[in-house]
């Protein structure tokens, strides 16, 4: 590789000095490098063109081997050239050597833009990247690397990523589409088409890359993995085997058993070629970006598909289908497949992922934590980021990656260093920073720096679902009305969808319609609940969904599953009655207190409870995301009036969970957009009221005071909420 070689050439005195090398010292970097020829030689202008002379070494014996030179009468003849003198080098028939050293391109022009490209790229510098491989490609529209890479920058070039979420309408359809990029798919296929007189390995390369843009991962791990095999050490090619083997969502049998299920891609063996790359080309920056989303990753999602080539999610080209068309689309994938996730678990160096199918998740609640993976696996992925950092300084992914990983491990101060780093004096260019610094400013108690932050990213994108994802975060600072108008605003656009009925398509029954009203009043409600606020008519909501879901009154499993928001999390709330559960076990764990309150069966509540405080104390101990289990368990206590054991669930969500949580995990399922940060304004107030129970005054003080802080701006329906805490914190002697 030619920076390992530029590297080992400057521990040689005389290329320090700037003078030329000898044969010995050319054999001894050969030797240091492991290689088992050299070739030296010599470049001459000569007129308008040049000569190049080279002599191939034995490098064991140090013996020559043959001298070979090649003339060109026109300096833009000179990559043909090389091209020649590289199978002369070789001792191979001319096109024996499967087109040994051409490119693809007689620009010379375009040469450099695309070598200028790829360092940028390597560096993750992608808008440098990509402008300099549009060059190349103005310059030569048939150089097929340069289309290949191109694809590669746009795999990670955020700012167009999130200008189409941007343009995208907030439907699911939409989202998908957003994050297709079409012109991905565009390049992969020109290079494809046009990579005939490439090398067997540049062929490989792009073949690999258009089977991954395509979503057949199979079929690329397969053709990076014949690269591999050729050679261990083609870095390109162990990235793109690592790449695919992360991305690789499909679950099989093994043996055709059905009762035991893998993942045919190996995470484990994709951290080893990342890892490997990385070892043998340390300026590969490209190869730290899966390796870090392996290591911070809480579950694998995957999918059983009829068609094994096709992904749990289509790709296609959603964005230029009618609503309609995309609607199709989506539920003819969605039919052809089964979609299971497994929890990420550690065993010694080894990752452990066992698919399960998601309504099997679903009774085990929102984590399944068994082991301290997460803890060890966030300490590995600080590690490798950190490591980025050192070898690329300047490059703004590395920080911004490292921030992350010291935020979900609660190093709050280091994590808003890196981000400052990260930023640049920028506020809003990548506002997954701007959502990551919201989430920081919280958990630091810094309200004020997360309202304006949350206030000035929702004027920065005011549209599109990147503006659905901002808003969803507004009830956690006490703002309701901003999530109401935007959900209401998408359910309109589904009916709207919906009600487009194409060629032999028929509207939908009024029955849908009501349908979806009645989710939409239910998602109001559920959100309510979720703050601390005590909505009327959640019973009657409750009881919509249950007869929208099944038709009766009764709440069957999948009716279950919807109502957590209000069941589960409104545990305390004064109701009339409770739905009819069915026997067996819940839907979700975190429903059981609810149905032991629902059958009046108090031995059954306290059995709830210490399994839900268990859960937690596990979460917490593995540095998982709170699923809310250790909240509903503190209601669950208080319900069974044992303040005690209620106080030291809810701090553990606030001092250990907390720290470990996203502001964006989601914690319900049924459509109701609960994130966990929800419940975080409500344990802070339940605290400050428990420590002040318990005659902890200067920690009550501090709760109480963190609450009305973060709702110093709440709309007026939550400000009785707001003036109770702040007379209880007045009572305590809070000034």
């Amino acid at each position: 590789d030619d920076k390992r070689v530029a590297d080992f050439m400057r521990e040689i005195p005389p290329a320090r000095a700037g003078q030329k090398l000898s044969l010995n010292d050319g054999l001894a970097v050969a030797r240091r490098a492991g290689a088992g020829k050299l070739v030296m030689g010599d470049l001459y202008k000569v007129g308008a063109g040049a000569r190049v002379d080279a002599t191939v070494y034995d490098v064991r014996r140090g013996e020559q081997l043959r001298v070979v030179r090649e003339q060109t009468t026109k300096t833009d003849s000179l990559i043909p050239t090389f091209g020649r003198l590289a199978g002369r080098i070789l001792n191979v028939a001319p096109g024996g050597a499967g087109n040994a050293g051409s490119i693809g391109t007689t620009s010379i022009d375009a040469y450099q833009e695309y070598i200028a490209g790829v360092q940028a790229l390597n560096r993750f510098d992608v808008a440098e990247a990509k402008k300099r491989l549009e060059g190349a490609l103005a310059l030569d529209s048939t150089f097929a690397l340069a289309h290949y890479k191109l694809v590669l920058a746009s795999i990670y070039d955020d700012a167009a990523a999130l200008q189409r979420v941007k343009a995208a309408p907030m439907t699911f359809a939409g989202m998908l589409s957003s994050r297709n990029d079409p012109l991905r798919l565009e390049h992969a296929t020109a290079a494809a088409r046009l990579s005939a007189p490439l090398p067997a390995r540049e062929r490989g390369l792009i073949a690999g890359l258009l089977a991954h843009i395509k979503g057949d991962f199979g079929r690329a791990c397969t053709t990076y993995g014949a690269l591999v095999a050729a050679d261990s050490s083609d870095v390109e090619a162990l990235y793109g085997l690592g790449h695919c083997l992360y991305r690789d969502d499909l679950v099989e049998a093994v043996g055709g058993d059905t009762t035991q299920l893998r993942f045919r891609g190996s995470w484990n063996t994709a951290l080893n070629v990342l890892r490997r790359a990385i070892t043998i080309d340390p300026t590969y920056h490209l190869a730290f970006d899966p390796i870090l989303s392996i290591l911070t990753s809480s579950w694998r999602r995957g999918c059983r598909s009829h068609d094994p080539a096709l992904g749990c999610v289509p790709v296609v080209p959603l964005a230029a289908l009618t609503p309609a068309q995309q609607q199709a689309a989506v539920a003819a994938v969605q039919r052809m497949t089964i979609f299971y996730a497994a929890p990420v678990r550690r065993l010694g160096d080894s990752l452990v992922t066992v698919p399960m199918p998601r309504s099997v998740i679903g009774t085990l609640g929102g984590n399944v934590v068994q082991t301290d993976t997460r803890r060890a696996n966030l300490e590995q992925a600080r590690m490798a980021a950190q490591e980025w950092v050192d070898a690329g300084p300047s490059e703004l992914r590395a920080h911004r990656q490292l921030a992350g990983i010291l935020l979900r491990l609660g190093r709050l101060d280091e994590a808003d260093r890196e981000f400052a780093r990260a930023l640049v004096g920028r506020v809003l260019d990548d506002p997954e920073i701007a959502i990551s610094r919201i989430e920081l400013a919280i958990k630091a108690g810094r309200a004020g720096d997360a309202i304006r932050l949350l206030d000035s990213l929702a004027r920065a994108y005011p549209v599109g679902n990147f503006h659905m994802s901002v808003v969803t975060m507004y009830p956690v600072v006490g703002r309701l009305t901003e999530l109401d108008s935007a959900f209401a605003g998408l359910m309109r656009d589904m009916m709207r969808d919906l009600m487009a009925a194409g060629p032999g398509r028929a509207p939908p029954p009024d029955s849908m319609r009501q349908r979806v009203s009645t989710m939409l009043q239910y998602i109001r409600m559920s959100v309510r609940v979720a703050v601390g606020d005590a909505p009327d008519s959640v019973v009657d909501a409750e009881r919509s969904v249950a007869e929208a879901s099944g038709g009766t009154a009764a709440c069957g499993p999948m009716c279950s599953a919807q109502l957590v928001a209000t069941l589960g999390f409104g545990l305390r709330l004064p109701r009339s009655s409770w739905p009819t559960f069915p026997g067996g076990p819940p839907a979700d764990r975190r429903l059981a207190p609810s149905i032991a309150l629902a059958r009046g069966d108090t031995i059954a509540l306290r059995s709830a409870a210490n399994m839900l405080d268990s859960v937690g104390v596990a979460a917490a101990a593995s540095y998982a995301a709170d699923d809310g289990a250790s909240l509903i368990a503190a209601d669950a206590y208080l319900s069974l009036a044992d303040s005690s054991r209620a106080l030291a669930a809810v701090a553990r969500t606030l001092d250990v969970l907390m720290s470990s949580t996203p502001v964006e995990t989601m914690i319900a399922s049924g459509g109701s957009p609960l994130l966990a940060a929800m419940l975080w304004p409500r344990a802070m107030l339940l605290r400050g009221d428990l420590e002040a129970a318990a005659h902890h005054d200067a920690t009550a003080r501090l709760w109480y005071r963190r609450f009305f802080e973060l709702w110093t701006n709440a709309d007026p329906e939550l400000q009785p909420i707001v003036a109770r805490a702040r007379r209880a914190y007045s009572a305590i002697g809070g000034k």
